[in-house]
C-alpha cells in the first residue's frame, strides 16, 4: 500500500534494538511538510533515523550510505544490523533527539523555531 510503511511490513524482528523515543509531534509535522524530493535532496550519510516498525516501536539508526540520488538509503541499526530502504518513507524520521548525534548536517529535518526574534521579526515604520 503506497511507498509507506513498507519497513513496517517487511522487516524481520530486531531483537537487541534499543527503542528509541517516538519523534516530537513538531519534528514529524515539520518533515511532513517537505517534498519527497526536499527529502531526497538533503538526506546525507551520518544523519540519524528512527525507524518505526510493525510493533509501533521507534528504533534507532544512522544513514550508511544514499543511493539512487536518494531514492534509497542504506540504514546501519544500532544493534549493528544493516538494511536499504526506499527514503522517503513515513516509518523513517529524520531525528537525533534521544538518538545520539548527526555527524552530517541535517539542517533542513530540524523544524525552524527561534529563527526570528520578536525584536528581528516585521519591524512597521
Amino acid at each position: 500500500s503506497g511507498e509507506g510503511g513498507k519497513i513496517a511490513q517487511d522487516h524481520f524482528a530486531h531483537k537487541n534494538h534499543r527503542d528509541a523515543q517516538r519523534p516530537s509531534r513538531e519534528v514529524l509535522g515539520w518533515i511532513r511538510t517537505m517534498s519527497p524530493r526536499e527529502q531526497r535532496k538533503h538526506i546525507d550519510v551520518g544523519m540519524r533515523v528512527k525507524v518505526r516498525f510493525k510493533d509501533n516501536v521507534w528504533y534507532g539508526g544512522r544513514v550508511a550510505s544514499v543511493l539512487s540520488l536518494g531514492r534509497r538509503i542504506k540504514i546501519s541499526f544500532d544493534d549493528g544490523t544493516e538494511e536499504v530502504s526506499n527514503f522517503p518513507d513515513r516509518d523513517i524520521i529524520v531525528d537525533d533527539q534521544n538518538n545520539g548525534s548527526h555527524a552530517a548536517n541535517a539542517r533542513a529535518f530540524i523544524p525552524l523555531q527561534g529563527l526570528l526574534s520578536s525584536d528581528d521579526s516585521k519591524v512597521d515604520g
